[in-house]
């Protein structure tokens, strides 16, 4: 961002913590998790089951980090 010109940059790191209602979302990118070879289509089914099952009984975490990134043109851009 600072390379392409913008000025007042920052960043800040979201830690994301999922419910039960992941497993729709891992569900929706299983083809491509299964085409890049993270696993096989049972393997990965069965991981969203067993999450959403510990999820359910208060026995699971799944959470991640997502990195947002901000800037602005300035004036004279």
């Amino acid at each position: 961002m600072l390379n392409a010109g913008l000025v007042d940059v920052a960043s800040r790191i979201h830690v994301v913590s999922a419910g039960p209602g992941i497993h729709k979302s891992m569900t929706d990118f299983l083809p491509r998790r299964v085409a890049n070879a993270v696993g096989t289509q049972t393997e990965l089914e069965e991981f969203g089951n067993e999450l959403v099952a510990a999820l359910e009984l208060g026995d699971g975490v799944y959470s991640f980090c997502m990195f947002v990134a901000w800037g602005r043109r300035p004036a004279s851009f």
